[in-house]
């Protein structure tokens, strides 16, 4: 029996249909009403967000990063990324500033702490908020939390360029180099290492979440992100109501690897 990789914590047999688990989410401590309409405190240049990423039964990245509103980046990696220990890095305040004053603006103070479900091998994502006097955390286990929280988790991983920490510098990243130490490039499974399925899930400079959907080989995803503005000219030549429906295996591809005889996923070539 094969055993096909889906989402996490999904599988099948090869060939069968994919079948989406959706486990019905637990939350705890959410706030009061007297919490939910206090004033939105003013970000001062000593306020923050932190990002914690966990460890999973596999080798998900573990680390935290912290974006002050002064533009200043602390890092701590601890287990299956590049940079293990702290690191330090500054970005333009404003945009730093910006991004702490978009997550209270979305309503990060309205949700509840934790967000879970009853499932194994996941990661647990743990966000952190300091504004003025006011501090909260929120855990979310196995993307449980609302979806806009998902998409500012990754924004502060982006606007920190976390990439860089966990893989390396992209400019500098070979096949070789993203793929497992002691295994072999195995072109003939369309996958070259547990990196590449990394950077279809977290960020990375340059990838879409249009790409990072095709790579997931999350079809619904794709037809949502699909656009004129997304995909470009792409779309206009494959249009996704043609009788040849879009596939992500074809989604973003380059030319067969040199030696390969084999095409290579845009993540395989990026990573």
């Amino acid at each position: 029996m094969t055993i096909v990789p889906l989402a996490i914590g999904q599988r099948s047999r090869a060939g069968e249909p994919h079948v989406a688990i959706e486990p019905r989410v637990e939350t705890s401590g959410c706030p009061g009403e007297a919490a939910i309409t206090l004033p939105l405190p003013t970000v001062q240049p000593s306020d923050f967000v932190r990002l914690r990423r966990t460890r999973c039964f596999g080798t998900c990245p573990d680390y935290t990063v912290q974006i002050g509103a002064d533009g200043q980046i602390s890092w701590r990696g601890e287990n299956y990324v590049r940079a293990i220990g702290a690191e330090t890095a500054t970005i333009n305040p404003r945009d730093a500033r910006g991004l702490i004053e978009k997550l209270q603006t979305a309503g990060f103070w309205k949700l509840c702490s934790s967000y879970s479900a009853t499932v194994s091998d996941a990661s647990t994502v743990i966000t952190t908020l300091h504004i003025a006097d006011r501090e909260k955390q929120v855990s979310d286990y196995f993307n449980t939390a609302p979806s806009w929280l998902q998409d500012l988790e990754r924004e502060i991983d982006v606007l920190a360029d976390t990439h860089r920490w966990i893989h390396g510098d992209p400019r500098r990243e070979t096949v070789a180099l993203v793929r497992l130490r002691n295994t072999r490039v195995d072109f003939s499974a369309g996958r070259v290492g547990r990196s590449l399925d990394a950077d279809a899930r977290g960020p990375k400079p340059g990838l879409t979440p249009l790409m990072q959907a095709s790579a997931r080989g999350n079809l619904s995803e794709i037809q949502k992100k699909a656009n004129p503005t997304s995909c470009g000219k792409f779309c206009k030549t494959r249009p996704l109501g043609h009788s040849h429906q879009l596939r992500s295996a074809d989604a973003w591809s380059f030319p067969p690897a040199r030696g390969s005889g084999r095409r290579l996923s845009n993540l395989s070539a990026w990573a």
